[in-house]
């Protein structure tokens, strides 16, 4: 595998990530230099049980961030799955967080053996999805034949587009209380579209342990409600009215505490919901903010406020 390291020299970074109309802006500014180390794809050839050839061609990259508490290096990785034919039918991408500390190294590492445990249970998803990308490639070359053609003006009813995958990290809070990262998550498998969410992650940054959202506050049944009837009132206003299923009180609770469905950033509190949740898919993801000074009147901790440098 040959390598090559590319060395951007930048004044200031800030990672922009854009997905099916929602943007999230990193905060994190870098005064040293970034380094990205690029390696080229490496090719592999397999053999399936069927007896056919599956390419698997992977490309990695390495992106470093110093400021904040904790030195982040989003390792980032894009595999592509080719048949014999040399069609792709599936593509997955996922980038993660790993962390490094001149401090509190014990943080930075119990924090890297729970990410390190959530890449796992991403790989483990890939296997299933090649399977069946593989059957349903299968079944459409068997089925397009040369008497098939396409529609005037639109697809074939065989043409096959390939599976894919994508879980993407953004850093949103890195100080001396909060580490706290989202993941965009993306997947295909055939249909009008594929479905995407976010998922957040939260750690005590001087213990490394993940937090739940009642860990937030002494009281945490009452920070929650609190919470409840400020994004309650928040979908009372004609910006969510529009957006919202006419049932949503039905879902709102459920679906605003989901383990994974909150994240910290400098301005304060997002709570996320993916499509289909609380309103149809093309409301998009909804997202409710609450600000760290309301927070405060919630009973927040004094040590998870935002700790500006």
């Amino acid at each position: 595998m040959k390598k090559k390291t590319v060395v951007l020299l930048l004044c200031t970074m800030s990672v922009v990530l854009a997905s099916c109309g929602k943007t999230t802006d990193a905060k994190n500014e870098v005064q040293e230099t970034t380094e990205v180390a690029v390696t080229e794809p490496e090719t592999e050839t397999e053999i399936d049980e069927n007896g056919t050839e599956v390419v698997n061609e992977t490309e990695t990259a390495e992106e470093t961030e110093s400021g904040g508490k904790f030195i982040v290096t989003l390792e980032e990785a894009n595999e592509s799955y080719q048949a014999d034919d040399g069609t792709v039918i599936y593509e997955d991408a996922y980038s993660y967080p790993k962390l490094d500390a001149d401090q509190d190294k014990e943080a930075a590492e119990a924090i890297n053996a729970d990410i390190t445990e959530l890449e796992k249970e991403h790989k483990s998803g890939i296997e299933a999805m090649i399977g069946y990308a593989k059957e349903d490639y299968g079944y459409y070359k068997d089925a397009n034949t040369e008497t098939a053609t396409e529609e005037e003006g639109g697809l074939s009813l065989y043409d096959f587009f390939p599976y894919s995958s994508e879980e993407t990290s953004t850093v949103e809070r890195n100080d001396n209380g909060i580490f706290s990262f989202v993941v965009y998550n993306y997947d295909f498998s055939g249909g009008a579209h594929g479905n995407y969410a976010y998922s957040g992650y939260n750690y005590d940054a001087n213990t490394g342990a993940r937090l739940v959202l009642t860990d937030l506050a002494g009281d945490g049944d009452a920070f929650k409600q609190n919470i409840l009837s400020d994004i309650e009132a928040q979908c009372q206003t004609p910006e969510y009215q529009e957006l919202l299923f006419p049932e949503y009180m039905d879902y709102l609770e459920d679906s605003i505490f989901e383990d994974t469905a909150w994240y910290l950033t400098d301005e304060g509190l997002t709570i996320t919901c993916p499509p289909y949740a609380l309103g149809p898919y093309a409301a998009g993801n909804i997202d409710f903010k609450i600000s760290y000074d309301t927070l405060e009147t919630y009973g927040l901790k004094s040590e998870y406020r935002y700790q500006a440098d």
